[in-house]
């Protein structure tokens, strides 16, 4: 595993880059909020990202999270990451989809929630795949403070 340093980019990834990676996402910056030990994450997708979802909103701890300012990018687009950012996918599949693009190092390429990853609520639209969705990021990103060593 490459070492975190002060400053390191975070990048959460998933299918679009429209549920999972911003919730993600405004759940680590949200940790880290007065931390500065990494620029503000970002989040993208693996197919055409749009604005962060609205269905967290019926999940009661995800409206802790203000998703309005976060916005997805392609992952395949110049300049969406570098050689030293950290790529968090949310899923084995994903991980495997960002592994085959360039500059990707593989030490800094993580799955959320390890070993499957993060449920993906879009297949079934209920309450109940969102909550256990949320809670599965969540778990991951408390997993992955302590991964990377900023809990320290």
């Amino acid at each position: 595993m490459a070492d975190f340093v002060p400053g390191s980019h975070i990048l959460f990834v998933c299918n679009g880059g429209i549920v999972r990676s911003p919730m993600a996402a405004a759940v680590f910056g949200a940790w880290q909020s007065g931390r500065m030990q990494a620029d503000a994450p970002e989040l993208a997708g693996a197919g055409a990202g749009a604005s962060a979802a609205g269905q967290w909103g019926m999940v009661n701890f995800a409206r802790n999270f203000d998703l309005s300012q976060r916005r997805s990018r392609y992952i395949g687009e110049p300049g969406v990451y570098s050689s030293t950012t950290f790529i968090i996918g949310m899923d084995a599949d994903i991980v495997a989809t960002v592994r085959g693009y360039s500059q990707v190092d593989s030490e800094r390429l993580f799955v959320l929630n390890p070993p499957r990853g993060v449920l993906d609520p879009v297949g079934s639209l209920t309450l109940d795949a969102y909550q256990d969705s949320f809670t599965q990021i969540y778990n991951g990103v408390t997993k992955l403070i302590e991964k990377l060593g900023l809990n320290r």
